[in-house]
């Protein structure tokens, strides 16, 4: 399994400083590709860095808003040979006025974004969840091995936080450093996220302004430090491998380091 990030900027404003793109994230599990909010720059960051969009298996859109969906219909031309080979599935909120009619047939299904509402791509499953916002959404996607939740746009809010109990993984969209309070979630609200869902690992991404001029990298050691769960700044092309970050996954290669060395030592023991 990887993610695969192909864009972090939160808003147009920092899209048209040419500051970052938001091309979205892909998230690869064995025959399954989930491209998340393909936006500006969704093309172009795919093709750098080898992701290839004809493999998606499933687009999902979080807002309407352009700096999350602006590539929509040209991801799924490219997932389709233009409609050629009508392929996949779309989910999206019941706003779907950015989807253009010609690509409406080029998906093999399209599925309405109602939060609750789990649906099921082979052996992934995928809720979208609410956020504080109408007609936008986070997701859960869960495998047999793995969850992996993305939040969205939203404002913090104590009644939308059990949704993302039993992450693996979260993924918080977080425009605001410490220092700026504005639309959306800050660094301070990702810290009071983390210290009570505790997942095995944090990333933040789509950052405004204020998050930039503050380095996204120091703002993710601080809310590490306060928050006590691991936490990583995206960047365009960061790509990972969640299994890595696991409890479980940890204390299996501690497990196999120790037997390795008992192996080698047992050899010279036997010699004396």
């Amino acid at each position: 399994m990887h993610i695969t990030f192909l864009g972090t900027a939160g808003n147009l404003g920092v899209i048209t400083k040419s500051e970052n793109t938001s091309g979205g994230i892909v998230i690869t599990h064995e025959e399954v590709q989930l491209h998340i909010d393909p936006s500006v720059g969704a093309l172009i960051n795919a093709r750098r860095e080898n992701v290839n969009l004809r493999e998606n298996t499933a687009i999902l859109v979080s807002s309407s808003h352009i700096n999350r969906c602006n590539e929509l219909n040209a991801v799924i031309s490219a997932m389709t040979h233009d409609g050629l080979d009508p392929k996949g599935v779309l989910i999206i909120n019941s706003n779907n006025s950015v989807l253009l009619e010609k690509y409406k047939s080029c998906v093999e299904k399209i599925l309405t974004a109602e939060p609750g509402n789990a649906m099921g791509i082979e052996d992934v499953t995928i809720t979208p969840l609410k956020t504080s916002h109408q007609n936008r959404v986070g997701y859960k996607i869960e495998t047999e091995k793995i969850t992996i939740t993305y939040t969205g746009d939203t404002n913090y809010s104590p009644e939308i936080i059990d949704q993302y109990l039993r992450s693996h993984v979260l993924i918080l969209n977080v425009p605001n450093s410490f220092t700026n309070s504005g639309e959306g979630l800050s660094s301070g609200d990702a810290v009071k996220i983390l210290k009570q869902i505790k997942p095995d690992l944090a990333i933040i991404t789509h950052f405004d302004k204020s998050m930039i001029q503050n380095q996204p990298l120091y703002e993710a050691r601080e809310i590490q430090r306060q928050s006590g769960v691991s936490v990583l700044a995206a960047k365009e092309g960061l790509r990972i491998d969640p299994m890595a970050y696991l409890g479980e996954s940890k204390q299996k290669v501690i497990q196999f380091i120790t037997k390795k060395a008992t192996e080698q030592e047992t050899p010279q023991n036997n010699q004396h």
